[in-house]
């Protein structure tokens, strides 16, 4: 039977290390990405589009936003609805992604 000595410092010296390296790079990597159907129309690239949380409440944005607005428009802030404009757009083709500069109706897209 062999004994091995580690140095308890050295050690640790050595998992912080790593674990700092690891976090910095999965910093880098982090991205937020929407996907979507288009329904009707065409998504361009540069084109502001509404983006709607899972308890946004239509009723509520009805009655605050004023008739005929567009996302032209300076808009009153309605919880669970943003309005962003699309950076980089990608068709989604299998497990593909596909850079597009818009994407037509009937597809699923993703945006960074």
């Amino acid at each position: 039977m062999r004994l091995v000595t580690v140095h308890y410092d050295a050690l640790c010296a050595q998992t912080e290390a790593l674990s700092v390296k690891t976090t910095v790079e999965e910093e880098n990597k982090e991205h937020f990405v929407a996907f979507a159907r288009v329904y009707s129309g065409v998504v361009r690239k540069g084109q502001k589009v509404f983006v709607l949380g899972p308890k946004y409440d239509p009723s509520l944005a009805l009655r605050a936003l004023p008739e005929g607005c567009s996302v032209a428009d300076a808009l009153p802030s309605i919880a669970h609805m943003a309005c962003c404009t699309v950076d980089n757009l990608y068709l989604l083709m299998g497990r593909e992604l596909e850079e597009l500069n818009e994407v037509p109706s009937g597809n699923v897209l993703e945006s960074e």
